[in-house]
C-alpha cells in the first residue's frame, strides 16, 4: 500500500513538473515574437494621416535588429508575412540596428495617399535568424487636409472687399 502511494506521488510530481516546462515554454513563445503596435489594429484597417507613419512594435528580449517590411495590400484580410512575400515584393524595406522600437520613412520612402498596405517587424538574433509579427493593416489617407485654411481665406477675400457669393 506504501508503495502505491508513493507511485502516485511520484507520477503526480512529474505531471506538475511537465505541466509547469509546458507553461513556461508557452510564456516565453509569446516574448518571442514582436508584436506591432501602430499605424494598425487587431479590428481592422486604421486610416493614417500622413505618408511617412511612424511604425511601432514591442520589444523582443533576444534581439539584435529588427526589419520593417511594408507590402501593398492584397484585399482586406491580413496575410501572413510568408504568404505576403510570396504574392510580391515589399514597397519599403528597412533594417534597423539596435534595440529601437520605432521607425519612421524618409520623405523618399513615403508611401502613396489612398494606398492600403500591411506591415510587419521581424526580430534578428545575432545569427540573422528571425521571426515576424503578425500584420497590421493601414490606410494612408486620401488627400491632403488643410485645417482652418478655408477660413482664413474666406476672411482674407472679405477684406479685400469680396462678397460672400463671389468667394463661394
Amino acid at each position: 500500500d506504501y508503495l502505491k502511494k508513493e507511485d502516485k506521488m511520484k507520477k503526480r510530481i512529474i505531471f506538475c513538473f511537465l505541466l509547469l516546462v509546458f507553461i513556461l515554454a508557452n510564456g516565453n513563445g509569446q516574448e518571442r515574437r514582436p508584436v506591432g503596435v501602430s499605424p494598425g489594429s487587431e479590428s481592422g484597417v486604421v486610416i493614417v494621416g500622413q505618408s511617412c507613419p511612424t511604425f511601432s512594435w514591442s520589444a523582443v528580449e533576444w534581439t539584435e535588429a529588427y526589419r520593417v517590411e511594408v507590402f501593398q495590400a492584397t484585399g482586406r484580410e491580413v496575410l501572413s508575412y510568408e504568404e505576403m512575400e510570396a504574392l510580391g515584393y515589399p514597397v519599403i524595406s528597412k533594417e534597423i540596428q539596435g534595440r529601437a522600437l520605432s521607425w519612421t520613412p524618409s520623405k523618399e520612402e513615403r508611401l502613396m495617399n489612398g494606398g492600403v498596405y500591411v506591415w510587419y517587424v521581424q526580430a534578428v538574433d545575432s545569427s540573422g535568424f528571425g521571426v515576424w509579427s503578425e500584420g497590421r493593416m493601414f490606410q494612408v489617407e486620401e488627400g491632403v487636409r488643410l485645417v482652418g485654411v478655408e477660413e482664413r481665406l474666406r476672411d482674407s477675400l472679405s477684406a479685400y472687399g469680396m462678397s460672400d457669393e463671389e468667394i463661394d
